[in-house]
């Protein structure tokens, strides 16, 4: 097991889809989604709030690619992987 910090913050939408590697078909990420609309929630603007992120990576797991800038955040929540 290892541990990766991820900065649980509000995230647009793009941006979890880049984390999660669906930039290039954004109808597969909405279908993702679309399956935990129920627990996930609507998004408030253009962010997902802290929760609605939470959730996220709890349904869809830890996102195997990061932003260049999440590894080096210090205020990050520890997330462990397998």
């Amino acid at each position: 097991m290892s541990s990766v910090k991820i900065e649980c913050r509000p995230y647009k939408n793009k941006e979890l889809r880049t984390m999660y590697g669906m930039n290039e078909n954004p109808k597969a990420w909405k279908k993702l989604l679309d399956r935990h609309k129920d627990a996930i929630g609507e998004r408030k603007g253009q962010f997902y709030d802290v929760h609605q992120v939470k959730t996220i990576f709890q349904k869809c797991g830890v996102p195997g690619v990061f932003l260049s800038d999440e590894l080096e955040k210090s205020d990050s929540a520890t997330i462990t992987t397998t």
